[in-house]
């Protein structure tokens, strides 16, 4: 049996709960209608065309799913925890066919963007990075900007097609950066520096034959750049990986396993000890070349040899099924 005092608690709890969904109620039905065209809906054309998708909610912020289509029902979950990148703005389209294109979608809750575009090059050459693998000493005191990537302009290039005329033009003006990538407080903004430095240009000065190698961590504290066996080359059988790599000691490959392919390292500045759990060692040094065929399955090392930077290029090719197992 309930006590006097828990039956009102209980009353006072039903209250409550009923109060807040009559509240509830109330505020949706009437906010129900979709916002009128007004100067506080109608966002401003930079140097691409605008396309603008707001759910019927004028007053709380938008949260719409990453779609193109009308605005989702005021009842389903899609209109409550959409990811709010509503705002796409199209900073450039090639219409007749054959050259790039980049478009970015721009959320107003996270005040974040998601870019995407086609045939765009990066010019390694233009792209300043920090030098990775250096000893303490040499980095106390050395300024948060200089540890992040600088951008020159041309760094990125998008194809115009080929009706596009005239020298190259930015792809992005500083009204667009200034509302969409704000420079605010901060000294060095890495996203804003990138867009601001690419370039659209014509097809005769679109270069897009060589692999670039993408710079990774691998092993401990050692870095690659890794052409073949990224995800976009990955279809190049038998050859799976090309690694160009770079280390210092106390950094290296520390035991490791392989299996079913063979490893081809040439050195090309420097000396690496290899070493395998079947009680191999050697070390190579620059000008030599070494081949390792891990069938069914070996653990080893390489590690530095050498004071300073050890540099060297590493090639893995496949092996047939039946010398796998």
């Amino acid at each position: 049996m309930l006590s006097k005092r828990n039956i009102w608690l209980l009353k006072i709890v039903l209250f409550l709960f009923a109060l807040n969904s009559l509240t509830r109620c109330l505020y949706f039905t009437s906010h129900s209608k979709p916002p009128s065209s007004s100067p506080s809906t109608v966002n401003r054309h930079f140097n691409g065309r605008n396309h603008r998708y707001l759910k019927p909610w004028p007053i709380l912020p938008s949260y719409l799913p990453w779609s193109r289509h009308s605005p989702p029902p005021l009842s389903s979950c899609e209109a409550y925890f959409g990811n709010g990148f509503s705002d796409r703005r199209d900073l450039f389209g090639n219409q007749s066919g054959g050259g790039g294109w980049f478009r970015c979608w721009y959320s107003d809750t996270l005040r974040s963007s998601v870019c995407e575009g086609g045939r765009i090059r990066m010019d390694p050459g233009r792209v300043l990075m920090s030098r990775g693998a250096e000893r303490l000493e040499e980095v106390i005191g050395r300024k948060e900007e200089e540890e992040l990537p600088r951008f020159e302009n041309g760094a990125f290039e998008v194809d115009g097609g080929p009706g596009f005329r005239g020298s190259p033009r930015r792809l992005v003006a500083d009204e667009l950066l200034d509302r969409y990538v704000p420079r605010g407080g901060i000294g060095t903004h890495t996203m804003r520096d990138l867009f601001g430095s690419a370039r659209i240009v014509g097809p005769d000065h679109f270069e897009c034959q060589r692999f670039l190698a993408r710079p990774q961590h691998e092993g401990v504290g050692a870095i690659v750049r890794r052409s073949t066996g990224r995800f976009e080359l990955k279809y190049f059988d038998p050859f799976l990986i090309l690694d160009e790599f770079s280390v210092t000691s106390p950094a290296g490959f520390p035991d490791h396993p392989h299996r079913g392919f063979e490893t081809v390292t040439y050195m090309l500045q420097g000396s690496v000890t290899h070493e395998d759990f079947e009680g191999h060692k050697g070390t190579i040094e620059a000008g030599d070349l070494q081949w390792m065929t891990a069938g069914r399955g070996i653990v080893h090392s390489e590690m530095p040899a050498a004071q300073g930077t050890q540099k060297g290029l590493q090639l893995w090719i496949n092996l047939s099924s039946k010398h796998k197992m």
